[in-house]
């Protein structure tokens, strides 16, 4: 039965240049090797289709090439024809919300596109926010069904810390640096009643001398041995040997299942090993095994990891380097302006009349 329907779809394509048939479903089960034979042989048996496992990698989905291009972002098979998608041309995008809980907002990503079976790069955000919190943010999809997104959320695909919702159709795209800020609510449990006078005495100091804008211990992973800065350095080293090791290192506080395969590994430097023992869901890691298990070059294997993922260890570093020379300006020279800083004078930041008034109480006039 499934034969004939691809057969159908096949010469569908022919007689229909526009591919406009609906897409076959084949349950394979979630076996890889079975999906990948069944891959293969469509390809073989029908070059006028294309196939890709179906959400959830329980089956595969398969369409006219045609239709399979109309889905793709613009590149090199040129530009996207526009009348089969609902939001029109000028709503290629799709902006929703994601509140998650205890997960990184590209580790949420990178699960995204694997269930949906696309690129990372389909998905942009003005900004990441902390693993540590409940936190709310808009993404966008560039040409990703509403329905798709909503059909995870409703399967609980993506586990019980993370929820998608108010999915609609927009023209622009949501692009990294333009968020205008973040609201905060900080929670601070089990203070001792003795000590909420000092931290009101703290909460006051904040408020009327401010404090250091140092980046947060977030930044730099939860790994002690392995934080992301340390990664971040070694790339910028060319040392790609040194951040796989760093990346795919044990650390406290995970998951059983995962912890297991990153101790396997620190032990065996086998991948093979490791690979079969890292839970499916770990993305990023298996990304990085299966590069190693292929025997390819070690850059080749960091490439495997998302771009936005590794700009995030370099910037982790770039922000160590920031800290660093933040805690020797205090050390040198206390918290006044000094000649060189630049002063925001006005809550808004939009006047600086006064800086260099201030920037002369502190010390000698610049030449």
């Amino acid at each position: 039965e499934e034969l004939e329907a691809l057969e159908a779809l096949a010469a569908d394509t022919a007689d229909n240049p526009r591919g406009t048939a609906p897409p076959v479903l084949l349950a394979v089960g979630g076996d890889k090797t079975a999906r990948t034979a069944v891959h293969r042989a469509i390809r073989a048996l029908f070059p006028a289709l294309d196939s890709e496992t179906a959400e959830g990698g329980l089956g595969i989905r398969v369409v006219s090439k045609v239709n399979a291009r109309r889905a793709e972002p613009p590149g090199k098979r040129g530009r996207i024809d526009h009348g089969a998608w609902p939001g029109g041309a000028d709503h290629k995008y799709v902006h929703f919300v994601l509140v998650k809980e205890n997960r990184d907002t590209m580790d949420v990503i990178e699960n995204l596109a694997r269930v949906l079976n696309c690129k990372p790069s389909v998905f942009s955000y003005a900004g990441v926010k902390d693993r540590r919190a409940v936190t709310v943010q808009r993404l966008c999809a560039y040409k990703l069904l509403p329905d798709r997104l909503a059909g995870i959320e409703q399967r609980g695909t993506l586990g019980a810390g993370v929820r998608l919702g108010d999915m609609r159709f927009a023209s622009k795209q949501i692009k990294t640096g333009e968020l205008a800020g973040n609201r905060f609510t900080v929670v601070l449990r089990a203070v001792p009643a003795a000590e909420l006078a000092l931290v009101d005495a703290a909460a006051r100091s904040i408020g009327a001398a401010g404090f250091v804008n140092f980046y947060g211990l977030q930044r730099f992973g939860n790994n002690p041995a392995a934080p992301t800065h340390h990664i971040g350095r070694a790339l910028l080293r060319r040392q790609w040997r040194e951040a796989i090791d760093l990346i795919l290192a044990p650390r406290g506080g995970e998951n059983a299942q995962v912890h297991v395969a990153r101790t396997a590994y620190a032990k065996s430097r086998d991948p093979a090993e490791c690979l079969r023992l890292m839970p499916p869901f770990m993305g990023r890691e298996r990304a990085l095994l299966d590069g190693l298990v292929a025997g390819g070059d070690l850059l080749g294997t960091i490439a495997r990891i998302h771009r936005g993922l590794r700009m995030l260890y370099l910037h982790a570093y770039q922000s160590y380097v920031w800290n660093c020379v933040a805690s020797e300006r205090i050390r040198c020279f206390g918290s006044q302006p000094i000649v060189g800083d630049l002063v925001q004078t006005s809550a808004t930041g939009k006047t600086l009349d006064d800086a260099a008034a201030m920037a002369g109480a502190a010390g000698p006039a610049a030449e």
